[in-house]
């Protein structure tokens, strides 16, 4: 429901809102990205899909 009203309100206030709201959306989702990541400089690919000393690195 919230969705349908959304989409009706960006849909009514034109395209540059609507290309903004996507825009914000994406900052958005970097920023939770870029903050939730795991540490990965200096490790190998293995080391990191196995998930050996993750917990530690992040605590750290």
């Amino acid at each position: 429901m919230l969705q349908s009203v959304v989409l009706v309100a960006v849909a009514a206030a034109g395209p540059h809102v609507s290309m903004l709201v996507l825009a914000a959306g994406y900052v958005f989702a970097a920023l939770i990205i870029f903050y939730l990541a795991i540490p990965t400089t200096g490790r190998s690919l293995t080391a990191i899909s196995a998930g050996h000393d993750a917990v530690e690195r992040v605590r750290a």
